[in-house]
Parts: structure tokens; sequence; C-alpha cells
């Protein structure tokens, strides 16, 4: 059954895994909705990568909604989207209040771009006029309505000068000052929640240089120095703003507010028509980037997200993307979170970075998976390494031995691993296969992302050694063995995945 907490799979979901074992990624009934399953995966990923307490995966999930918007999807066509999409897995997508938070999400980030102006593209424009709308957050009722009055009050505070660094202290002092050892209540968090989400969406919004009503040049603080010849600006409310200045503004605002270095790109790497028409540098940033996202999602035990990274690594392979290029695609500051499996606090510049060093660990165990299983790689004669991300190693960083020690240790442990597997098979299974039924899928995840709910197999390898002492809560709560069976089940998964392949392969040339 699904987890009460968060509807994670556990191991008595007997049966409920035959689909995703030939379909790890939500597949769609009708073929002309390629749309709504982009939207529907990314704002799955990245929601799931932002209950981690990532701030990059956060603003991920602006930019989709920012594109969602700008193309005339509505807060209703999106709850039909995740409708739909869960129906299709059974309900094992997202549970009830999950589904509620993010669309609570949504609303949030399509009213603060209601707010300032932000405009719509053609096809979005012409959407709205068949709907009878002016903007997909045009709607008096419902959430949106309930959360428009709270996400005004946040707009007025960014434009006044507030960012996120400074909410955040404010927030963190005020819950300080009321001293409540219990910390604040649901209702009190979901708005300090919603207003840092509302902030966040107009930082992106300002960071993509996007043309809006309202100019976003925020009012400096009284602890910011003016620049020389610069005058203080008023701080006046978005709704105080008359139609001649929101004019100017909109005509002067490329200008006022350029782009800001905005390259996350996981807009881009879900929509795999844009992807074709950039170069390979923006393909791999791209690649890179949903790859962090869904390492996100997946080191928390969601096995939607793990099936996606195990798949974009084996994308990557198959184009001949060295993991070393991959991994460097990506900025320190991008693994930057806390909570969760890995915790990343207070890093200072040259410290090991615990989320980075999993990542790289995770990218280098599928690469060396599709080595040891005979997938040709591309790139194979232009260098070396190219499966082992040294980035892992960078405690290391000074000997080049200890990193090659660790990448043939792990490699070892993939060959083992795929070793026992194929003895499991003719053992017990003989009939069985790696693209078999639910199964073999339910035990991938007893075995690997999900061993902190379903330890039994491990409890079954320990008591082969020569003595077993029985603790119950180590191996729920060993970091060690959490970390050890997630490398398995990424080796199982990316088997799986390749052995479909090969057995779809005759068909799909016949």
């Amino acid at each position: 059954m699904p987890c009460r907490r968060c509807g994670r799979l556990t191991a008595t979901a007997k049966g409920k895994l035959d689909e995703a074992s030939s379909q790890p990624l939500p597949v769609f009934a009708a073929q002309d909705d390629v749309e709504e399953r982009r939207w529907v995966r990314a704002l799955i990923l990245a929601y799931l990568a932002s209950l981690n307490r990532s701030l990059f995966a956060a603003k991920c999930l602006v930019e989709v909604v920012v594109e969602m918007y700008r193309e005339g999807v509505t807060l209703d066509d999106a709850k039909v989207m995740l409708s739909l999409a869960s129906l299709q897995h059974g309900g094992q997508l997202l549970k009830p209040m999950d589904e509620d938070i993010l669309l609570s999400w949504v609303a949030v980030i399509m009213i603060a771009l209601q707010a300032v102006g932000v405009p719509l593209n053609p096809e979005g424009e012409e959407r709205m006029k068949q709907q009878g709308r002016q903007n997909p957050a045009d709607d008096e009722g419902g959430m949106i309505a309930g959360l428009r009055g709270m996400v005004r009050v946040s707009v007025d505070q960014f434009l006044a000068g507030t960012d996120l660094f400074r909410l955040q202290l404010q927030q963190s002092m005020a819950a300080k000052m009321e001293g409540d050892g219990g910390g604040p209540s649901p209702g009190v968090f979901m708005l300090q929640q919603n207003t840092r989400l509302a902030i966040i969406a107009l930082e992106v919004v300002r960071g993509m240089g996007l043309p809006t009503v309202v100019s976003l040049r925020q009012a400096p603080s009284p602890s910011s120095p003016l620049q020389e010849g610069e005058e203080p600006a008023e701080s006046q409310p978005a709704a105080q703003s008359s139609s001649i200045e929101q004019q100017q503004q909109q005509q002067q605002q490329q200008q006022h507010v350029p782009c800001q270095h905005w390259v996350p790109g996981f807009v881009l790497a879900c929509d795999s028509a844009a992807m074709s028409r950039c170069t390979e540098a923006e393909q791999q940033r791209a690649s890179a980037v949903r790859l962090l996202i869904s390492f996100m999602g997946a080191s928390q035990g969601w096995l939607y997200p793990a099936w996606d990274f195990v798949s974009q690594c084996m994308e990557c392979y198959e184009r001949g993307w060295a993991a070393e290029d991959v991994y460097d695609h990506l900025q320190d500051e991008e693994f930057a979170q806390s909570g969760g499996l890995v915790i990343n606090v207070a890093r200072v510049p040259g410290s090991f970075n615990v989320t980075a060093a999993m990542f790289g660990r995770w990218l280098s165990v599928v690469y060396m998976t599709m080595v040891q299983l005979g997938v040709v790689f591309a790139g194979a004669t232009r260098q070396d390494g190219w499966a082992w991300v040294s980035g892992a190693a960078q405690m290391h960083a000074d000997e080049e031995a200890g990193s090659t020690l660790e990448a043939y240790g792990l490699a070892d442990f993939v060959l083992h691993t795929l070793n026992n597997e194929e003895q499991k098979e003719k053992a017990g299974r003989p009939g069985s296969s790696g693209a078999a039924g639910g199964e073999e899928a339910e035990q991938a995840v007893v075995e690997g992302v999900l061993a902190r709910e379903t330890p039994e197999q491990l409890r079954k390898q320990a008591r082969m050694g020569f003595v077993t002492l029985e603790d119950p809560e180590l191996l729920p709560t060993s970091p060690s063995v959490l970390i050890m069976s997630q490398q398995i089940s990424l080796v199982q998964m990316a088997r799986q995945l390749v052995l479909q392949e090969r057995t779809l392969a005759p068909s799909s040339t016949a």
C-alpha cells in the first residue's frame, strides 16, 4: 500500500508496478496531447524536487509555470492534466494532498505574474480569446480568488525592496521572537511559504528579462547605499501606479531589467522538439538540469523521478556525452539544499558538497551499468574515464590515485550487482527477464530506492554473514544502507530499461 505520509510505494504494493515495469513514465492514451504530457512531467518533477528545500528546484517550478501562463494554460487546465495523469497511473503519481499543494503553488505564481503584467505569447492570447478571458489568472472564484489578496501584499513587498534573502531573514527573526518551540502553526507556515514563492516568482521573471507592465526594479532598502547619481525610489503599491507610468515602464522594461544570466533550462529539457533546435552545449545544460531535478526527487524515495533520472542518464549516454561533461554544466549553488536525504548547510568555499557528490555518484552508477551491459558509447575513443564523474571524489582532489580507486570500486559494485541479478533470475525465476512483470519491478523497489520503507530483503542478506545482530532500527535509519540500496536500485532500473530496449528492438525493425 502507499505510504500514508507521502504516497510512496512500499513492499506490500503487489502488482501495482506492472505498468511501471513496461512504462516507467506516464503514457497517455491520446497521441496528440504531447504538450499536456510535457507540462505534467515538468510540474511533477519540479514539485517533488522542491520538497527537498531546494531553491533551484523552486525556480525551475516557477520557470515551468511562467511558460504555461504565457501559453494560456489556466489553473483549471493544470488541474485536469494532473487528474488525467493520476488516473493513468492508478493514483500513484501524487496523493490528493500533494496535488492540492502543487495547484496552490501554481495559483500563487500565476497571480503574481498577472499582478506585474507578464505578457502572453500570441498562442496564449488566442487561447484566452477563445475562453473569453484576459489571462490565465483571470478568475474570481475558487482557489485563485482566495489567494489573490495574499499575493497582492507579497508583490507590494517585493516592489518596496523586499527580496528573498530579506524575507527569509524577517520570517526567521519573527519565529525566534515568538519563542514557539513547536514552530509556526500550519496556517502561518503556509502563509510564509506562499509569500516566499511569490517573491521567488518575481525574482525569476526579473532574471528572465521578460517585459512587464509594472517595473520590477526594486526600491533600495534602508541599509542599501544608493549608487552615485541615483535618486531614492518611492515605495508605492502596484495598485496605485498610474496607467501612464505603466505604459512608460512597459516600453522601457527591456532596458531597465536585462536578463540576469538566467540559465536553468528546465523547461527546455522537458521539450524534445525545442531541444533538437539547440546547440550541443545547450542540450547538455538542459539535460543536466533535468537530471538534477529528478535526482532531488528520487533521493527522497519517489519512484517517478527515479525512473526519469535513469532514462535521462541513458539518453545522455546514447548521445555520446561523457558523464563529467554533463556534470560540469551545473553550478555549485544549484546543488544547495537542506533536509531530505542529503543535508548541505553553511557550506564554505572549497568544502565537500555532499549533494553534488551523491549526484555524481548516481550519474556514474548508471553510466557504468550501461558499460557493463555492453551498450556502445559513441565517444569512447575520444577520451578516457567517460563513465566516471571525478567531481564525486572531491575529497581526493589532490590525490588522483584516490579518485581512480573509488572509480574502480564503484565499477566492481555495479558488476557484482548485475551478476546477482542474473543469478537470481536463473535460480528463482527461470522464465523471467528484465522486461518481465510487476514482481521483479517491485523487487527493484524493495532493494533500492525505497529501502527505508522495506528493509526485509536487506535483513535476509544480513543473515548470510557469520554473525547477525538484529537491530530493527538500524536498516530503516542507516544512511549508509540507504545510499547503497539506492545505488542497487539504479543498477536494477538501468538494467531493466536496457533489456526492454533489446526485447523491443527486433519487433520495431521488422
